[in-house]
């Protein structure tokens, strides 16, 4: 006999079930999720593409399931109250695994409900899950693919990559450097309070786009031993995993 609320989940499994993939076109979806999260690639996307698959296709999420897992599929299915619950999950300022993999999650929101319905539910949320957001989704989006315009208008967060003069002005400042690893969200943390600091207008950080998520970051050889210490005591900060920083 089930539960009143087992009932619940699987009435509105079924009924999102004929509206799923009307809430964005399926064309433009499909052309997106193969973009952002190919089948075979050496980036951690196809390993993330394996388990997507399991939850836009798949069956009902069984009774044993986590919670989050239930949320996630029933938030690609238009649920406003699943969404709700995913944008306040422990694990969007969580460190490691746990953060990378909602920051993941949360783009595959926006490929599925589109920029229409990803905005709409995120309008209802509050500053702090907004930005969240702009720091999940920022960095991964593709100026060639879209921009989506009405969700990057709910957040102020926004992810600048190398230019060339800073390019050129890293190769002729003599500096030190050290390496440590970052996932994408800790990395965007990184940026951001680098950006807001203006002793660190001449610190680089550059992160590799592999699995292993090695950060580079170099500072002029120059920059006095206060404001050393003050960068790595922000690094430790944003990844409190990373133990020792010397550069060298």
């Amino acid at each position: 006999m089930r539960s009143r609320a087992d009932l619940i989940i699987v009435f509105v499994c079924a009924a999102c079930a004929h509206s799923a993939f009307a809430i964005g076109t399926d064309i433009e979806f499909r052309k997106l999720y193969d973009y952002y999260f190919p089948k075979r690639s050496s980036y951690v996307e196809s390993l993330y593409r394996e388990y997507f698959d399991k939850t836009l296709f798949g069956p009902v999420p069984p009774k044993s399931s986590d919670s989050r897992t239930t949320e996630i599929y029933l938030a690609l299915r238009g649920s406003r109250s699943a969404f709700h619950k995913f944008m306040h999950s422990p694990d969007r300022d969580a460190v490691g695994a746990p953060g990378e993999s909602w920051s993941y999650e949360c783009r595959l929101l926006l490929l599925r409900l589109g920029d229409e319905g990803f905005s709409r539910f995120l309008s209802a949320e509050d500053r702090s899950n907004r930005e969240a957001v702009g720091m999940a989704i920022d960095p991964a989006i593709s100026r060639k693919q879209g921009l989506f315009v009405k969700t990057r208008s709910l957040y102020s967060y926004r992810y600048m990559p190398m230019s060339k003069e800073e390019m050129r002005e890293r190769a002729r400042i003599k500096t030190v450097s050290t390496v440590i690893i970052l996932g994408p969200d800790e990395f965007s943390r990184l940026k951001t309070a680098l950006a807001k600091d203006t002793r660190f207008s001449r610190v680089f950080a550059d992160r590799s786009e592999d699995t292993r998520g090695f950060t580079f970051v170099s500072i002029p050889k120059n920059l006095p031993k206060t404001d050393v210490s003050d960068l790595k005591h922000l690094i430790g900060q944003v990844a409190p995993a990373q133990k020792r920083i010397h550069f060298q």
